[in-house]
Parts: C-alpha cells; structure tokens; sequence
C-alpha cells in the first residue's frame, strides 16, 4: 500500500503509517569494523574448482573485517586457520564488512576433521576469541 486509502470502509480505523512510509523510515543497524572480528558460518562445503578450492564455508560478517591471509580461530573447536580466498556474490575479493555474506576458503590444520565445522559456527580473532559457555 502506497498511499491511505480514505474511501474504504475497511480502512477507516488504521491511521498510522503505509507500508513504504514504514520501510521508507526504517533505520539501517550500525555495523562497525571497530569491533573484533565475527563471523557466523552458514555451510560447509569442499571445493575442487574455481577460486574457491580446499576447504570452504558460506558466512556472514557480523563484525569487524575479514581480510585475506588472516589468521582466525574457529570456535568452539578453538583451531586456527588462515583465510585463502574471499568471495562475495561470485567475485573474489580482499577483504569484507560487517554485513557481508560471503565465501571463504579456510586453510585449516590436517589435524582437525571437517566433519566438526557445523553451521553456527564462529570465525574470530585470535586476539579477541568469542567467549564459551559450557
């Protein structure tokens, strides 16, 4: 709904904002590149092709940035890895914001099993890691 519609007598009692007016006046969230990295992993996948090969997950960037040859923890299994490739909407680029949902290629330790990594997931900082509660 565009405007108000005053001739319908359905509509008579609503007299607060159209939905454009809403969307139109709605605030975007403050994302800062300030904060210590976080990252929410979606999915896990294994790739052979491409810019993305190895071992590769869908994420978003929830805070700070992510920026090739980073070294990140991944928590909860608190493993470090190094970031080999970033990748938004099938481009290949070098770094991403807060908001971002992108595709990482992780170079991880042959030691840790992929069968760990799960969706939800964190990528941070190694100087900042995300708190566990057990």
């Amino acid at each position: 709904m565009q405007k108000p519609s005053d001739d319908h007598p359905l509509a008579s009692w609503y007299q607060g904002q159209t939905l454009m007016e809403a969307l139109e006046n709605a605030r975007l969230p403050v994302r800062s590149i300030n904060k210590p990295l976080r990252v929410s992993i979606y999915d896990y996948y294994k790739a052979a092709v491409g810019n993305l090969i190895g071992d590769c997950v869908q994420a978003k960037v929830e805070s700070g940035m992510i920026c090739l040859k980073d070294q990140i923890l991944l928590m909860p299994h608190d493993v470090k890895c190094t970031v080999k490739t970033i990748e938004v909407k099938n481009k290949k680029v070098g770094f991403a914001r807060p908001g971002t949902i992108c595709e990482l290629a992780l170079n991880m330790p042959s030691t840790f099993d992929p069968v760990f990594l799960r969706k939800g997931n964190v990528l941070c900082s190694i100087e900042y890691p995300t708190p566990l509660v057990y």
